[in-house]
C-alpha cells in the first residue's frame, strides 16, 4: 500500500531484502556481511588493546574493591555505582555494569588489554545488532551493512569502545537493540518467548544504565509509524491500537518496579548537580541539539569534555539560530518521508530524539563542565546510520549505472573518511596525558579538563606549563577553589614560594574543608621563613587530618626553627610512628633530640 511500510522480522529466507536484485545478488547470506564488518570494526580499534586504564577506570576498576570478591554482589544492587568512593555523586544505579565489571575482574584482574579486548566485543555484538535493526524497515542487505559499519566506525563511539568504562555503552545497546529485535519477532501472538526474551533485555537494559527506560517509548514510536496496524482500515485498527497498548503493559510494570528500587537506592530519581538555573539550561537545549547533530554528521574536534556558554535570554542568537536549524530539518525530514512515500524517515526522527533525551535531561542535572559528551550519542547515533542506508539505497535504486557507481563511491568514500578520523582519535585515549591535553585544547573554559591537564603535567614535571594551564582556569573561575591549589603547586614545585602562598591562601580562604590546602599552605609558609603562620596554618591541617602524612614533620621544622626542640621531638616522633620508612624523618628526629641533650636545651625557647 502506497505511503506505508512495514516493520516485521521474518525468517532470512523468506526475508524481502528491498533494493534492486543486482545489489543484494552481491553477497548471498549476512554471514557474510557480519564477518566483513566484525573485521573491519575490530582492525580499527585494535590498537587500544595496548592501551592502560585512564580516567574514571583507574576509580571505577583499580581502586574500586567491590570488584574483588563475590561477597560485594548484594551492595550491586542496593548501593549506587560509586559506593565504594565516599562522597560521590549518586545518580548511577548500574548494578549490571558493576556485575560485568565484576567478571572482568575475577577473569583478568587488572590487565587493561583484557578489558580492552571485552569493550571492543561489545561494541561489535552492538554493530551486529544493528545490522539486523537495519534489515527490518526493508532495506537490502548492502544498505543494512552500510548502516552497520557507518555505525560502528563512527568517531563518536570511540569514547565508548577505546575507554573502557564507555562500555556502559555498548552494553547498554546490546540489551537495548536486543529487547527491540525480540520484540518485534514476538508481535504474533503464538510467540510469547520472545515478548519474554524483550521483557528481560529490557530489564538488564535498565539495569545496565538508566537512559535504556526511552525504550517502550521507540517501540510505540514503530507502532505509531511502521506498525502493522498503520496498514489496516480506521476501524480495525483501534483494535489493534488497543492490543499494542496491552502489549505496553509489561514494560510499564518493569519500569515502574525499576523506577521505585531505584527511588528506594539513590534516594530519589536523580540528584541535580549543577548551580546553572534550569531555565537557563533549558534555553540552551536547542543548541546543544544542533552540537550533537553537527557531530553526527561533521565530528571535527571531539574531545572528552567540552565548553559550554548557557543561553540566558530566549532572544538570544545562541537560542534563536538553533531553533531555525532545527525547524529547517523537520521541515526536511517531514519532506523526505513524503517523497518518499515512507514513514521510515519519521521512525528514524523518533528514535534519534527519544535515545537523545536522556542526555538532553543529563545536561540540565550535571555539573557545566560534565553536562555533554561523544558516548551518549551512541543509541541515538543507530537512527542516523539507518538515514544513511535508507538515502544510499533510495540514491542506488533510482538511478543507472553512473548514478550507482557513484552511490557506491560515496558510500566508500563516507565510511572511509569516518574510519580515518576514528583512528586518528583513539590515540587520545592512550594515556591521561594525552586525553587531558586534547580536552584542555579543545575546551579551554572547561575547569575539568584544564585541572586534570595541569595535574598530568606536574606529574611530568613541566610545572611551568602546568602553572600557565592553572592561571588559565583561575581566569575563567577566580572563585575556584582547585583552580588556585592547582596553580598554588604548580607555582611551589617551580620553588616560587611567593606566588604559591598567596594561591594557597586564597584556596583556602574559599575552601577551607581540604587539609592537604592547608598543610601545603604550611609548607609555603615555612619556606619563606613565616613560622607563626605555618604553624597555624598546619595545626589547621591536623584538625582536618590528624593522620595526614608529612604535616608532623613540617610541625616539627617550624618548632626547630623557633628552637623548640622538644615539641619538635615530639612531632617527629609522630611522624616516624606513622611513616616509619622515612629516612628523613628519622635524621631530623635525632638530630632534635641530639640538641634536647646539649647542656644549654634548658634555656628559654623563643617563638619567631
Amino acid at each position: 500500500m502506497p505511503g506505508t511500510e512495514v516493520l516485521t522480522v521474518q525468517p532470512a529466507a523468506s526475508r524481502a531484502t528491498g533494493g534492486p536484485a543486482g545489489l543484494s545478488r552481491i553477497f548471498e547470506g549476512n554471514a557474510l556481511y557480519i564477518l566483513l564488518l566484525g573485521v573491519a570494526t575490530y582492525a580499527l580499534y585494535a590498537p587500544a588493546l595496548g592501551f592502560p586504564f585512564v580516567y574514571d577506570d583507574i576509580f571505577q576498576i583499580v581502586q574500586n574493591g567491590h570488584l574483588d570478591s563475590w561477597h560485594f554482589l548484594p551492595l550491586y544492587f542496593t548501593k549506587h555505582a560509586w559506593s565504594h568512593l565516599p562522597g560521590v555523586a549518586v545518580n548511577f544505579y548500574r548494578p549490571f555494569f558493576l556485575l560485568w565489571m565484576r567478571l572482568n575482574n575475577l577473569v583478568f584482574g587488572h590487565e587493561p588489554a583484557a578489558w580492552h579486548l571485552t569493550t571492543i566485543l561489545l561494541h561489535l555484538l552492538a554493530m551486529v545488532l544493528v545490522y539486523r535493526v537495519a534489515l527490518t524497515p526493508r532495506l537490502g542487505r548492502a544498505a543494512a551493512a552500510l548502516a552497520a559499519l557507518l555505525f560502528a566506525v563512527h568517531p563518536v563511539q570511540v569514547e565508548s569502545v577505546a575507554w573502557v568504562s564507555g562500555a556502559t555503552e555498548p552494553l547498554e545497546a546490546a540489551f537495548f537493540l536486543g529487547s527491540f529485535l525480540c520484540y518485534l519477532r514476538g508481535k504474533p501472538e503464538p510467540a510469547r518467548l520472545w515478548r519474554l526474551a524483550s521483557l528481560g533485555m529490557f530489564a538488564g537494559a535498565l539495569l545496565v544504565k538508566e537512559t535504556a527506560a526511552v525504550l517502550p517509548g521507540v517501540i510505540a514510536a514503530y507502532e505509531l509509524t511502521l506498525g502493522e496496524e498503520s496498514e489496516q482500515p480506521a476501524q480495525k485498527r483501534v483494535w489493534d491500537v488497543r492490543q499494542a497498548f496491552a502489549r505496553f503493559i509489561p514494560y510499564a510494570i518493569i519500569l515502574g518496579v525499576y523506577l521505585a528500587v531505584r527511588w528506594w537506592v539513590l534516594h530519589g530519581l536523580s540528584h541535580s548537580a549543577t548551580t546553572v538555573p534550569l531555565w537557563s539550561s533549558l534555553l540552551t537545549l536547542p543548541w546543544l541539539l544542533c552540537f550533537y547533530l553537527r557531530l553526527l554528521v561533521w565530528p571535527a574536534g571531539l574531545s572528552p569534555l567540552y565548553d559550554v556558554v548557557y543561553v540566558t535570554r530566549f532572544m538570544e542568537a545562541r537560542c534563536v539560530v538553533p531553533l531555525l536549524v532545527l525547524l529547517g530539518i523537520a521541515v526536511s525530514v517531514a519532506w523526505a518521508a513524503r517523497k518518499e512515500q515512507s514513514r521510515r524517515m519519521i521512525f528514524f526522527a523518533f528514535w534519534f530524539l527519544l535515545t537523545l533525551a536522556p542526555a538532553l535531561a543529563i545536561f540540565c542535572l550535571a555539573l557545566p563542565a560534565e553536562g555533554f559528551h561523544d558516548r551518549y550519542l551512541y543509541l541515538p547515533s543507530v537512527a542516523f546510520a539507518l538515514v544513511v542506508g535508507v538515502g544510499f539505497e533510495v540514491w542506488f535504486r533510482n538511478t543507472k549505472r553512473v548514478g550507482r557507481v557513484l552511490a557506491i563511491l560515496a558510500a566508500v568514500g563516507a565510511v572511509g573518511a569516518l574510519a580515518i578520523t576514528t583512528r586518528h582519535q583513539i590515540p587520545y585515549w592512550q594515556s591521561n596525558y594525552s586525553l587531558f591535553g586534547r580536552a584542555s585544547a579543545i575546551a579551554p573554559q572547561n575547569e575539568i579538563a584544564g585541572l586534570n591537564f595541569a595535574a598530568e603535567l606536574v606529574r611530568n614535571q613541566d610545572y611551568r606549563q602546568a602553572l600557565l594551564v592553572s592561571q588559565r582556569a583561575i581566569l575563567y573561575n577566580p572563585q575556584s577553589a582547585r583552580a588556585l591549589g592547582s596553580a598554588a603547586a604548580a607555582a611551589f614545585y617551580l620553588a616560587d614560594y611567593h606566588q604559591a602562598e598567596a594561591y594557597y591562601a586564597r584556596s583556602v580562604e574559599l575552601d577551607p574543608t581540604r587539609g592537604n590546602l592547608q598543610y601545603y599552605l604550611g609548607l609555603s609558609r615555612l619556606r619563606l621563613g613565616s613560622y607563626d603562620s605555618a604553624e597555624a596554618a598546619l595545626q589547621a591541617a591536623l584538625r582536618d587530618d590528624p593522620e595526614q602524612r608529612g604535616v608532623h614533620y613540617a610541625l616539627g621544622l617550624v618548632f626547630a626553627h623557633t628552637n623548640r626542640w622538644q615539641a619538635a621531638c615530639g612531632q617527629f616522633a609522630t611522624e616516624a610512628h606513622n611513616d616509619p620508612g622515612n629516612g628523613a624523618v628519622q635524621t631530623a628526629l635525632r638530630n632534635a633530640e641530639a640538641h634536647l641533650a646539649r647542656p644549654d636545651s634548658s634555656a628559654p625557647q623563643t617563638s619567631r
